[in-house]
């Protein structure tokens, strides 16, 4: 999946519902360009969990197929 494509951004959305309790704020587009691109929440912990999200999201979609 490609970042920031409808379907991550929708994906991100699911995941925010879903963790509850978690901070969701996100670096700023000064902040993006000197971190690596797969930090998508300043928080590491909601990150790890966001990454854990995603790659159960994109495991689904392969065994589907």
């Amino acid at each position: 999946m490609e970042a920031f494509s409808k379907e991550f951004c929708e994906t991100q959305a699911m995941f925010e519902k879903i963790a509850k309790g978690r901070r969701f704020d996100k670096p700023t587009q000064e902040e993006r360009k000197r971190i690596p691109a797969d930090e998508w929440y300043n928080d590491g912990e909601t990150n790890k969990l966001f990454k854990m999200f995603l790659h159960g999201y994109e495991y689904g979609k392969w065994s589907k197929s």
